[in-house]
Order: structure tokens, then sequence, then C-alpha cells
């Protein structure tokens, strides 16, 4: 995994050019709370794959997006089409 990389995804998301490094703290929270929900939900992240970078970078872009807002609370359906799919391709046999 390289967290910058996760970090740069999440930012290019939000729009977010530059912030402050206690901005950066928070937003590396978030890519760590979205590993975890990734993981949850039952998807295998290979911590080498930028594919998988850019799926942690969006699902924390959208809980950074989500807080305080009950508009925003459900999970985007391009994310979870996204998710789905990769838990069946794994299912059926598919690497991660």
């Amino acid at each position: 995994m390289s967290a910058d990389l996760r970090l740069t995804y999440m930012m290019v998301d939000l729009g977010i050019l530059q912030c402050a490094d206690q901005q950066k703290i928070y937003l590396r929270g978030l890519l760590t709370a979205a590993d975890a929900f990734l993981r949850r939900r039952g998807v295998t992240l290979d911590d080498n794959s930028d594919e998988d970078d850019l799926l942690v970078g969006s699902v924390a872009a959208w809980m950074y997006r989500a807080r305080g807002s009950a508009d925003r609370a459900a999970l985007p359906k391009n994310l979870d089409v996204v998710i789905k799919d990769r838990i069946c391709h794994e299912k059926m046999g598919g690497a991660p």
C-alpha cells in the first residue's frame, strides 16, 4: 500500500490541491477507516495494487463528504457496484 498514493487519490477526488498538516492527519484517518470498511464488507485488498489504492481513496472521499450529512450518508451506487463486483469476483475464484 502506498499511503501517499491513497492520500493523493483522495485529495484529487475531493478537489483539494493543498492542505495543512492537521488536515492531512484527518484525511489519513479516513483512509484507515475506508480500508477497514472495505475489509469488513469482504473485500480482500492487495497492498501493491493501484486499483485498490484508488478504491480506498474513493471510499475515504465518500466518507469525507458524508460526514454530518444524512443526504450523503448512503454509499454511492458506483462505489457499491465496484465493491460488490470485487466480492463476487473473489468468491468465483478470481484474484483480488
